[in-house]
């Protein structure tokens, strides 16, 4: 038997995301992927993440503008400008025809103003879609971008209830269909074990045995003490595989031979380090060669559809991972050798705000020290010090693919075990230095009450290794701080390629791909999958990076 459940008598229509990749594309895809735990990833669309290879996408804009019931024009600084240039030129332009074919339609149109900018003014826009500026606008400033999008969320669903097409994801429509469901079992039951009525004399009803069944709470209890069994026992294995790890590295270190020969090749799961960086190089782990499968299933809580369409990746090389994030110590070291030029300010949380301030790696925004992860690092800051580091050393130091970040991360080299986190699936004994800390020292630098019922002991950056290891012996790949990868930000794995290599932006503006989430993030972004394009030039306090090293030839 198959349910369907509807609100206000049709299925709900989609939100459709409008924008000038030119003008507005990080502050696009930071609102759409905020909007995906809201209404679900499918009720959601954005061009470059639903728009297949070979499809037309004048059709495919065309349907999909005919089946939404909310309307966002993500308006940014030069958006007016592109505008100006297109009509000018005479060229087609896809942005203008959405939004005249939705207010054509009058469904709800909400002009959303990123990055300080205006709405034009009524007369600089031609008449098909002049009554734009009529609706009621709505501003997402970058210092406070989780507090600003808290009343968006909520117009949509406002405005989606008064159009009849339900205000999220039908929680409520599915709940009350459970209880009808619910309702038809228990007669059912009812039904099947009651007595037999006896005829004749009144007597007394004989004992009838139900089997017992355990209630869900025991249920639940019983799942879970599984989990953390099998989680344990994973966690005892990865230590047995660092520590005999440091004992091989170290027999290699005190025999020249298999020194010599480790420089060659590293056996995977070995930890090594070179000796020729100014403050110390970054312990390296070899991994194995593999695969896994890129992203995330249509039902896993919390994705994004920029984690689709899912790929088999292959690592078939070798390649050695840095076994924690770069600290502060190993960039104050690159900093001291080469004069490299800090730049004087970052985006740091004060309270529930962004705020681009006085600040660096070396003051954050909250105290570290030499062992915490670098923040406040731009994509080209870390790849300046992954240059450096190939250059004194002479080996093959950069930044990871995304494609190498995630199979890192997954610590799987088959493609069939994949949970959603490398520990199981049970968000609630997540501890990895994300939004889990003592809620109460949290809630001031928090708009959300979404957190894992863990107490990770730390409101900001933990010490490197202050967690358990992943199946390969990394640290820290989920939590702490965000980590640069050296692609260009896609929405979609639509041509990402197969084989462990980086995506490239053939445009001239590259939004840079972080991955693994932070101290500041939800648990849902504290997945394998989880990912984010960031402005190659901001410096956060909860963005920095960890290194790859390529391991033929050296």
């Amino acid at each position: 038997m198959r349910l369907q459940f509807k609100r206000g008598g049709r299925m709900a229509g989609k939100i459709f995301v409008n924008y000038r990749r030119e003008d507005a594309q990080d502050a696009a895809a930071r609102v759409h992927k905020e909007l995906v735990p809201a209404f679900g990833a499918k009720t959601l669309f954005m061009d470059v993440d639903n728009l297949l290879a070979g499809k037309r996408f004048d059709k495919e804009l065309d349907k999909a503008l005919a089946a939404c019931d909310v309307f966002l024009a993500i308006i940014g600084p030069r958006w007016l400008a592109i505008f100006e240039e297109r009509q000018a030129a005479g060229k087609r332009d896809f942005v203008r025809e959405e939004i005249a074919a939705a207010l054509k339609r009058e469904i709800p149109v909400i002009p959303v103003l990123v990055n300080g900018a205006q709405l034009p003014d009524e007369g600089a826009l031609p008449g098909d879609v002049s009554d734009l500026v009529k609706h009621q606008q709505h501003e997402i400033r970058f210092a406070s971008f989780g507090r600003d999008m808290g009343p968006l969320v909520g117009a949509i669903r406002t405005l989606r209830r008064e159009a009849g097409g339900g205000g999220g994801v039908p929680w409520r429509g599915i709940a009350a269909g459970m209880v009808v469901l619910g309702a038809v079992v228990v007669g059912l039951a009812i039904w099947h074990f009651a007595p037999v009525p006896i005829l004749g004399p009144k007597a007394e009803p004989a004992a009838t045995t139900v089997p017992s069944r355990p209630d869900q709470t025991t249920i639940i209890a019983m799942a879970e003490r599984r989990v953390a069994a099998e989680n344990e026992a994973a966690r005892a294995d990865a230590d047995r595989k660092v520590a005999q790890n440091e004992a091989e590295a170290k027999a290699v270190g005190d025999n020249p031979f298999l020194a010599a020969r480790a420089k060659v090749q590293s056996k995977p799961g070995t930890v090594f380090v070179d000796d020729s960086c100014p403050g110390g190089c970054p312990e390296m782990v070899a991994l194995p060669q593999g695969k896994y499968l890129r992203g995330s299933p249509d039902g896993e809580t919390g994705r994004s559809a920029d984690e689709g369409p899912q790929k088999t990746v292959t690592i078939g090389y070798d390649l050695a991972v840095g076994r924690y994030e770069v600290t502060r110590d190993q960039f104050e070291a690159f900093v001291t050798a080469t004069n490299y030029k800090v730049a004087d300010q970052c985006y740091v949380r004060t309270g529930t705000e962004f705020k681009l301030q006085a600040g660096s790696f070396r003051k954050p925004g909250f105290d570290q020290d030499g062992t915490h992860p670098a923040v406040c690092i731009s994509w080209d800051d870390a790849k300046a010090y992954a240059t450096w580091l190939a250059k004194v050393t002479g080996k093959q130091y950069r930044l990871l693919t995304e494609a190498e970040w995630e199979y890192a991360a997954r610590g799987v080299t088959e493609p069939t075990l994949q949970p959603r986190y490398p520990w199981g699936n049970v968000v609630e004994k997540l501890c990895a230095n994300g939004n889990g800390a003592d809620q109460t020292a949290k809630s001031k630098f928090k708009d959300w009450s979404d957190v894992a019922d863990c107490k990770d002991g730390f409101v900001f950056t933990a010490p490197i290794g202050s967690f358990q290891p992943n199946a390969f012996g990394l640290y820290d790949t989920l939590g702490n701080a965000w980590e640069w990868v050296q692609d260009c930000y896609p929405g979609s794995y639509n041509d990402a390629p197969v084989d462990g290599s980086a995506v490239k932006d053939s445009s001239t503006f590259c939004l840079g791909s972080a991955r693994g989430g932070s101290w500041y993030d939800r648990p849902f972004n504290l997945r394998p999958a989880s990912r984010y394009g960031f402005a190659i030039g901001n410096r956060l306090n909860y963005l920095g990076f960890r290194l790859a090293k390529s391991l033929s030839g050296t």
